[in-house]
């Protein structure tokens, strides 16, 4: 099934274009698609898409690419750490020349876009070059990751298991326990080498993480002993600065964020990795007309809104 991506206003937007030959169809090469998108009106847009493609050739190395939990992280209780791994596969007669081609080709670059289910794994952000593409929409269950290439760390990893690159994630406790680890895009190679142009990279495979739950008296996704909490903002009307206090009580992605009463996102406020507890901080209003707006906090298994004057 496929997960709906809900957008809000100010998010960034990733059209994933994808092409498989029909059954009828007995073809397997690589091809090359391209679209042009206009600005659209306000709902819609429209895009041209052409394609070439060519037979596979002698000197091409087909190789797939996944996403998978480290081993043994296939299933984690919420709160502790999880790596996910950026991995490929190829046949072992290639797996040398591969190497081999991949070690000589200047400026190699990659990056690869992927998401889960936020209600059951959050990126960890802390001392890593992964980050997360801003999606504020209040419907919105996924979060969407971007990994950009660092030649570093894939020399470091890439004799190991077939592993590219690794994230740093956390196990959360939502209202569900099972997220499927889907790689939208993965941008391959130097296209300014022949030589990468033989890397043939084949449909990306998606993993499947599962966070831990207590069976007792069946599943018990979240914790009910603390409650989530947006208990106080002052003062309320404000001036220049404001304070906010709330409450999280499982650990996971917490999201703050001050929208005007059409919905416009008007600050992100907070977008981390909380620990249970109560947090207080200081936001600036002073950068923001006077008017009427909602404080919205959402966490894994929650959300909640309080209203925020703003008076100059």
């Amino acid at each position: 099934s496929i997960t709906p991506l809900y957008m809000g206003k100010a998010d960034t937007v990733a059209v994933i274009l994808r092409a498989r030959p029909g059954a009828e169809v007995p073809f397997k090469g690589l091809l090359n698609v391209t679209a042009k998108i206009d600005g659209g009106t306000k709902d819609s847009t429209t895009s041209d898409v052409s394609a070439t493609a060519r037979l596979p050739r002698v000197t091409d190395i087909p190789i797939t690419i996944g996403l998978r939990p480290k081993t043994g992280q296939d299933t984690i209780p919420p709160g502790q750490p999880v790596t996910l791994e950026l991995y490929f596969k190829t046949e072992p007669t290639q797996l040398e020349t591969l190497l081999k081609l991949l070690n000589n080709v200047d400026n190699l670059s990659y990056q690869a876009s992927f998401r889960f289910n936020k209600n059951v794994l959050a990126l960890n952000t802390t001392k890593q070059r992964a980050f997360s593409v801003l999606n504020s929409h209040v419907k919105n269950s996924v979060q969407r990751v971007i990994l950009p290439f660092n030649y570093a760390v894939f020399a470091k990893v890439l004799q190991s298991q077939g592993v590219i690159d690794t994230v740093n994630c956390l196990a959360v406790a939502g209202n569900i326990d099972t997220t499927a680890l889907v790689i939208e895009q993965l941008q391959w190679g130097n296209s300014n080498r022949s030589d990468s142009t033989r890397i043939f990279v084949e449909e990306p495979v998606s993993g499947t993480f599962v966070a831990g739950i207590c069976l007792a008296d069946g599943k018990r996704l979240v914790q009910t002993t603390n409650s989530v909490g947006l208990s106080n903002t002052r003062p309320n009307p404000a001036n220049d600065v404001t304070q906010i206090t709330y409450t999280v009580r499982e650990q996971g992605s917490v999201t703050i964020a001050l929208f005007d009463i059409g919905g416009k996102l008007m600050k992100n406020v907070v977008n981390t990795i909380h620990a249970p507890g109560e947090y207080t901080i200081t936001v600036k209003t002073s950068d923001i007309p006077s008017g009427v707006y909602f404080v919205v906090l959402e966490t894994p298994s929650a959300r909640l809104s309080e209203r925020l004057e703003v008076v100059r």
